[in-house]
């Protein structure tokens, strides 16, 4: 059907483990990797809508390692807490939360 209008929210980056989107009080969708993108044509209602994004981090910034150099080692092990070689006396956190965000319109 040409004309018809697909809406769309768009995240530039995601620093969490999972983002749940609910638009008014019904779940829209679950975004887990890029592109961060989400389909919300079906979730709204003319007029004015209700959006919760819900994010959910890992237990990386509660327990560590917290002293590694390397922010976002490749893994992460025992040895991590014994690294003398990458070890600093501050303390390193892992980025949390979403960037810009936009919802947008295409017409197909």
């Amino acid at each position: 059907m040409p004309g018809k209008k697909r809406v769309y929210l768009s995240l530039d980056k995601l620093d969490a483990i999972t983002l749940k989107v609910t638009i008014n009080k019904k779940e829209a969708g679950i975004l887990l990797w890029p592109p961060y993108r989400l389909g919300i044509t079906g979730s709204l209602q003319e007029g004015k809508n209700h959006i919760e994004i819900e994010l959910t981090n890992s237990l990386r910034n509660l327990l560590g390692p917290h002293h590694q150099r390397l922010i976002n080692p490749e893994g992460v092990g025992p040895d991590s807490f014994n690294d003398k070689k990458d070890w600093i006396n501050g303390y390193t956190f892992m980025p949390f939360g979403i960037g810009k965000y936009a919802i947008k319109t295409y017409c197909l």
